[in-house]
């Protein structure tokens, strides 16, 4: 009767629960007419929040475009609250679909504002967001720490003193984080295998749910600490604590229709519990008993996610119980759904267990099948999650730029309010005077190694003068060996001259530098930062916001135009040590491609790569990902907006050949002709009218040859250009 019970409860409380799901639509656009309005309070944050824990189960992916969409609006808006609480339900959803990395970013900017803004209640479930990534990752120490910190919080929130609503609802927050707490910190005790401390804590989580007068949670805390008997191996009080779940569950009067999600989820929890503790036990026809109910319980309620998590626990107890077709049926169960909702880590899981299962029949060939697949899905696990997360990549950037583009207007805004008008201008003039005076002094430090130089090789020649007329002059006898040294010292002099020219054309296109790009940077910034002392009353918000980006701009300008004139200076010198090693060149363009992504996006670029995963090149790693860097840059530079950018790699004739082609605007055959050669002349603009120094690719010849490579480049006005530089390939 009371199994019969059970389903009849559930069944009806999930007849109520289809419309309440159609109806989280009517509740998503009620949020969000109340937050284009302006309005985000406690009945809203609550909404949020049914929201989150419907779509959590039901749709991981509508959860997550709602709630970047509600991110857009948060900021529009300028609704502080409404952007943190949407890192928390972000962090939360990530750690439900296994994405970590995800889960952890956005459960720590969260835990970080609310921290800033002394909301006590949502910074501990931040943390207890962060231990749970950390759990599933199986980081105990790590997830313990932070559930830790989460109960001491909770601990304080219970002791609120007074009796109003507000601190009511404070207290009871706090009881409810702290058994939470003491339930995951006791998780992590299993973890370590440390089941008496675990014991004691769901014990003390027991304890409270009993102070909520919630009956349910007392059942789910009796599940928690009959399975740690099982565990331990004493069958005895693992099933008088099953049954006494059991026993609350099937009480109709703790049951109303608000918790029949909850009552749900808590009873299929118990029966996979004890479909665990049977199969533990060698009873496979018990255990399969509960696992039958808890899948159908899954199964009515719509969690995918558990529904896999029960047939995969189900597969090891059949095979031991040697039942390997129902291990098999299950598997594959476990695999469709999987596969269906696109859950890449319980997708690997269940190939992995078809591997075993086919491997330990004899059947090798479909064991590979299955474990190439396994690979295939491991390697994309958190490179392409192609159905969920790719759809919130690009808001999330767009969201988190405008975020950070406000705070640095409101920093600047209370900047503005505490320091004169006077003080100001002095901080403007202080940072224009350290610009100038670090490039000056590079001007200096790079005259004083080139008069070094020409005046010792003047010293050397005139040495050398003085040997041969002294000569001269001792012997008549020796003039054919004399005019034989001078023909020789005649080729040197012809040799320095060479130099010295190539020296005065260094020299030029120095000045050239200076003259030309650094001058418009300095004049730029002294223009604004005159404009900025004489009228910095008068100016509209906006135009201040303008004048401080342009000398931002500048600055970052006239740093990048000084850190290229260094590493030309280090290479004219000869200071940039080669050390060479075995690189792999396919991980080497991968990072410098995820470099350069950002600033491929601004011009809507695409990349489009050709690269074999076993090629390495016997080079100096530094020296290869200055040359990448220069060639990528140049490429997003003169690419037309929406253009593609290809970037091929591959073995010949014992050298590792490395091409960056784009479709962007070419360039003739005079410019090409000229663009490794240090001459005074003007770089090509880009597409958008980008500006630079002409010395990048000069850098890159030096460094291809100083490796025994070399660089070439074909192009060809409007229709693109292709450099290639070559590395010897991998020194065996």
């Amino acid at each position: 009767m009371a199994l019969i019970y059970v389903v009849l409860l559930v069944m009806s409380g999930l007849f109520f629960m289809q419309p309440e799901y159609e109806a989280a639509n009517e509740n998503e656009q009620l949020l969000f007419d109340r937050i284009e309005n302006g309005i985000y309070r406690q009945q809203e944050r609550a909404l949020l929040d049914d929201l989150i824990q419907t779509y959590s189960v039901q749709d991981h992916q509508k959860g997550l475009n709602m709630i970047f969409s509600i991110l857009e609006l948060a900021i529009e808006q300028d609704i502080d609250t409404l952007r943190f609480d949407c890192h928390r339900s972000l962090g939360f959803i990530y750690s439900q679909i296994g994405i970590a990395d995800r889960s952890l970013e956005h459960s720590l900017l969260a835990k970080h504002f609310y921290e800033r803004i002394g909301d006590s209640g949502n910074f501990n479930w931040a943390l207890v967001n962060i231990g749970n990534t950390y759990y599933w990752q199986d980081m105990p120490d790590l997830a313990l720490r932070y559930y830790t910190d989460a109960r001491k919080g909770f601990e304080q929130m219970t002791r609120a003193i007074g009796h109003d609503d507000e601190n009511e609802r404070t207290r009871r927050t706090g009881i409810d984080g702290l058994a939470v707490s003491l339930n995951n910190i006791a998780l992590c005790n299993v973890k370590k295998e440390d089941y008496l401390k675990a014991v004691g804590n769901h014990e003390k989580a027991h304890e409270l749910r009993k102070q909520m007068d919630s009956p349910i949670l007392e059942a789910h805390s009796y599940s928690y600490i009959g399975h740690l008997y099982s565990l331990m191996g004493d069958a005895d009080k693992a099933i008088k604590y099953y049954s006494a779940a059991l026993q609350i569950l099937t009480d109709p009067a703790s049951v109303d229709d608000s918790d029949i999600p909850l009552y749900s989820s808590i009873l299929a929890f118990t029966y996979r519990r004890m479909g665990n503790h049977y199969g533990r036990n060698g009873e496979i026809e018990d255990a399969g008993k509960y696992f039958d109910l808890a899948i159908d319980l899954y199964r009515l309620n719509g969690n995918d996610k558990e529904l896999i998590n029960t047939w995969l626990s189900m597969i090891d107890f059949y095979i031991k119980g040697s039942r390997l077709a129902d291990a098999l049926s299950f598997t594959y169960n476990a695999l469709e759904v999987a596969t269906e909702h696109a859950y890449l880590q319980d997708k690997i899981l269940a190939l992995n267990k078809l591997s075993s299962i086919y491997s330990s029949q004899g059947d090798f060939e479909s064991a590979y099948e299955f474990t190439r697949r396994k690979n295939k899905t491991d390697s994309l696990l958190y490179r392409n999650y192609t159905d969920v997360v790719m759809l919130g990549v690009e808001k999330e950037i767009s969201s988190r730029i405008q975020y950070e583009d406000m705070q640095a207007l409101r920093q600047e805004n209370i900047i503005n309010k505490m320091n004169l008008s006077r003080q100001k201008t002095v901080i403007i003039y202080l940072i224009l005077i350290s610009v100038l005076g670090i490039t000056l002094l590079v001007v200096f430090l790079y005259l004083f190694y080139m008069k070094r130089k020409t005046n010792h090789q003047l010293e050397i020649m005139n040495r050398d003068m003085h040997d041969v007329n002294k000569r001269l002059i001792d012997s008549e006898s020796n003039l054919a060996k004399i005019n034989d040294k001078l023909n020789r010292k005649n080729n040197s002099l012809i040799k320095s001259e060479q130099n010295f020219k190539d020296l005065n054309r260094t020299k030029d296109k120095f000045f050239s530098i200076l003259a030309h790009d650094l001058r418009g940077p300095i004049s730029n910034l002294m223009q604004i930062s005159e404009l900025l002392t004489e009228r910095y009353d008068s100016m509209t918000e906006e135009k201040k916001k303008k004048f401080t980006h342009e000398i931002s701009k500048s600055t970052k300008g006239l740093f990048d135009l000084v850190e290229t004139l260094l590493l030309w200076s280090q290479s004219q010198q000869g200071a940039v040590k080669f050390q060479p090693e075995n690189i792999d060149i396919h991980y080497v363009i991968n990072n410098n491609m995820e470099i350069f992504n950002l600033m491929a996006k601004n011009k809507n670029l695409s990349f489009i790569s050709s690269l074999p995963e076993n090629i390495h090149a016997y080079a100096d790693v530094n020296m290869v990902n200055t040359i990448l860097r220069n060639l990528i840059s140049n490429a997003i530079k003169y690419s037309n907006y929406g253009g593609k950018i290809g970037i091929n790699a591959g073995i010949f004739d014992g050298y590792a050949e490395i091409s960056v082609i784009d479709n962007g605007i070419g360039m003739p055959s005079e410019i090409r002709e000229e663009l490794f050669k240090i001459e005074p002349s003007e770089s090509q603009p880009g597409t958008n009218g980008e500006r630079g120094t002409g010395l990048g690719l000069v850098i890159c010849k030096e460094l291809a040859e100083q490796q025994g490579g070399a660089i070439s480049v074909e192009s060809e006005p409007g229709k693109g250009s292709s450099f290639t530089f070559l590395l010897p390939a991998r020194n065996n």
